[in-house]
C-alpha cells in the first residue's frame, strides 16, 4: 500500500541549507519537492537574463542524507533532466521569463526518486527508512542571481518555500531481509573560452554504475555538443580495460551503446538498456578505475560548463537459498 506524507515547508535563506527529517517505518519511494515564490524586479537601466531551467536553478544542492552521509546528491536543474528521463515528460514549471521590470510568480515540482525507474523491478530499490539512524532531506539554496543573472536592476525575492512530501510504501511484495540501494552524485567542470582537449571525470569506485547523464552549457544556455566531439567511458581493471567510445551525436534518438539525446544539450549513457541490471558497470575491485572523458573538438568563444550525473547501485548482500 502506498501513502503520501507531507513533511515540511522549507523557507528560502540565501546560500544556506535547510533540512526536513524523515521518520517512518515504511519503504521510501520518492521525495516530492514543490517550489514556489515571487521575484520583484525594479529600478535600474539594464535588465539581466533569465537563467535557463529556473526556478530549479535556485536549488544549488538537493540531498537525501543519513546523518552526514549523502545517499542521493544533485542540483535542481540536473534533477529536472533526470525527471525528464525517468517519467518521459518535463516537470511542471512556471519559470521567471525575463529580467525586465515586473513582478513574477514562479513555481515548479520535482521528484527525487529513490527507486531505479525504467527497470524490470523498480520497487526492489525502495529505501528501508527504519534502518537509517537520521534520514533527512537537505536543500541548499542559492541566490536571486540563480534566477536572473546580471543587470543593474533591484531583484527581490519573497515568499519562497519548498514543500517537501514523500511517497512511501507500508509493505513490500518481496520480504527480503535487505535490499540494494540507489546512489546519485554529480560533478561539474567549467571550460575556458576556446578550449579543446580532454575533460576527465573520475567516476566513484566501489558500486555498480547504471547510467551517466551529461549536460552541456555553452554560455548560459544548454547546447548540443558538436558532431565531431568525442565521448569515452573507460573501465580499467589493469588486465582487461573496457572502452566505449561515441561521437557526441552518434544517433539523435538511440545509439547502439545506449547513447540517447534526451533534450538539447543533454546526453544519457545507459549501460543497462534492458533494465534487468545485467549491464551494470561494476567498479568494485582493488585496481579498477572508471573515467568518463570528453574531447570537445570545436572551440567556443564562451565559457562552457559540463555537468555529469552518475546513477549507481549498492548491491544488497547475497541471500542464502535465493
Amino acid at each position: 500500500m502506498k501513502t503520501q506524507v507531507f513533511r515540511e515547508a522549507l523557507e528560502f535563506v540565501a546560500n544556506s541549507p535547510k533540512t526536513a527529517r524523515l521518520k517512518a517505518q515504511n519503504f521510501l519511494v520518492d521525495i516530492i519537492l514543490f517550489i514556489a515564490g515571487r521575484l520583484t524586479i525594479a529600478g535600474g537601466a539594464a535588465s539581466g537574463a533569465a537563467v535557463q531551467d529556473n526556478p530549479f536553478t535556485i536549488l544549488k544542492n538537493i540531498a537525501l542524507k543519513n546523518g552526514s552521509t549523502a545517499l542521493l546528491n544533485i542540483r535542481g536543474e540536473m534533477l529536472k533532466m533526470l525527471n525528464y528521463y525517468d517519467y518521459g515528460v518535463s516537470p511542471v514549471e512556471v519559470p521567471v521569463p525575463s529580467g525586465d521590470i515586473g513582478v513574477y510568480d514562479f513555481s515548479g515540482m520535482l521528484k527525487l526518486n529513490v527507486q531505479m525507474l525504467r527497470t524490470i523491478a523498480p520497487e526492489s530499490l525502495s529505501l528501508e527508512m527504519w534502518k537509517k539512524d537520521d534520514l533527512l532531506v537537505e536543500l541548499t539554496f542559492g541566490t536571486v542571481e540563480d534566477l536572473v543573472l546580471g543587470g543593474d536592476r533591484t531583484k527581490t525575492l519573497s515568499a519562497v518555500t519548498v514543500a517537501v512530501s514523500t511517497n512511501e510504501e507500508t509493505s513490500r511484495k518481496f520480504p527480503y531481509p535487505q535490499y540494494p540501494e540507489k546512489r546519485l552524485s554529480y560533478q561539474e567542470r567549467t571550460l575556458a573560452s576556446n578550449f579543446t582537449g580532454e575533460v576527465k571525470f573520475e567516476i566513484p569506485r566501489g558500486n555498480q554504475v547504471r547510467r551517466i547523464q551529461v549536460i552541456h552549457l555553452d554560455g548560459a544556455a544548454r547546447a548540443n555538443l558538436a558532431d565531431n566531439d568525442r565521448i569515452e567511458a573507460i573501465l580499467d581493471n589493469s588486465a582487461y580495460p573496457v572502452k566505449n567510445q561515441w561521437n557526441a551525436l552518434y544517433n539523435q534518438d538511440k545509439g547502439d551503446y545506449g547513447l540517447e539525446v534526451l533534450q538539447k544539450g543533454v546526453l544519457n549513457l545507459d549501460f543497462d538498456e534492458s533494465g534487468d541490471f545485467t549491464g551494470l558497470i561494476d567498479t568494485s575491485g582493488q585496481n579498477r578505475s572508471f573515467d568518463l572523458k570528453l574531447y570537445p573538438a570545436v572551440a567556443s568563444p564562451q565559457l562552457r560548463v559540463i555537468k555529469v550525473i552518475t546513477e549507481e547501485i549498492i548491491p544488497a548482500p547475497p541471500i542464502a537459498g535465493v
